[in-house]
């Protein structure tokens, strides 16, 4: 099998290299950058606007019919079940903070969501030139041509977990403290969790196998509307912390390998 051609990833894709050009360019001036706090530890920057602006104007000319949900510009984000109809769902630059203080570990992602459901997906790091496709019933790919599949491990202290930690004004005191009951739990009966600071290549790293599971809450849409087709089209179990089916909308998200879903839930007492 290979990567079908679905005209909507090329599009995905040409949008993506060419904010890819305006981003590697603003890393290497990172101190330069105009920067914004959006809210507590939430920081956008002259570079996330620059890159969506590219990404906006390219999807917008080959597919003026679609709507548009950016993060550095749509005031009004649709709840669950309100993405009728076809939309790109866009982060221009997610793992903004790790941008900042340059780490090199970001990406773009980009989303098709038709009806509340992901078609075509693309997440594309910059830095390495890297990219990772999914298209529904079509698979996930890894620069088009190494299918990527989620682990098969069965075993807890063998398996690797992804998270992401809550910053400052992210989630009530209530879910904070869950979270580090959660987080507690797995730190003594896995084999270790690990926090990146960008959900769509924590989504990418489920995909391939690198971590059999993750789970965060206080998420965006469209730091996971890519990364959700690249983990169920790799052979993974998405859906939300309460057991509930995914609904493209909601804040929160449990991914992982089949072989792992029930092990991991009961490990963070989850239905």
């Amino acid at each position: 099998m290979t990567l079908p051609k679905v005209s909507e990833v090329h599009v995905m894709r040409k949008a993506a290299k060419k904010a890819a050009v305006s981003l590697r360019r603003d890393f290497a001036e990172v101190e330069k950058i105009t920067i914004t706090e959006k809210g507590p530890a939430d920081f956008v920057t002259a570079a996330d606007t620059r890159a969506q602006s590219i990404i906006a104007y390219e999807l917008g000319y080959n597919r003026p019919d679609f709507q548009f949900l950016g993060e550095e510009s749509t005031p009004n984000v649709p709840g669950p079940n309100g993405f009728s109809g076809d939309w790109w769902i866009v982060d221009p630059l997610d793992g903004t903070t790790n941008f900042l203080h340059r780490l090199p570990h970001f990406a773009i992602s980009i989303a098709h969501v038709c009806d509340g459901v992901p078609q075509s997906a693309l997440i594309y790091e910059p830095m390495t030139d890297t990219e990772y496709v999914a298209v529904r019933h079509g698979g996930a790919w890894k620069n088009e041509t190494e299918r990527m599949r989620v682990s098969g491990r069965t075993i807890l202290s063998h398996s690797l977990f992804a998270t992401g930690i809550p910053f400052k004004g992210t989630l009530t005191p209530e879910l904070h403290a869950t979270f580090l009951r959660e987080l507690s739990r797995c730190m003594t009966a896995t084999a270790g969790v690990r926090r990146f600071g960008a959900a769509a290549l924590d989504l990418v790293g489920v995909a391939f196998g690198a971590y059999e599971g993750y789970w965060e809450r206080g998420i965006h849409v469209w730091d996971i509307a890519a990364g959700v087709l690249m983990v169920q089209e790799a052979g993974g179990v998405v859906a939300h912390l309460d057991g509930s089916p995914f609904t493209m909308g909601r804040r929160d998200i449990f991914a992982c390998a089949p072989s792992i879903e029930f092990s991991m839930r009961d490990l963070l007492e989850l239905p």
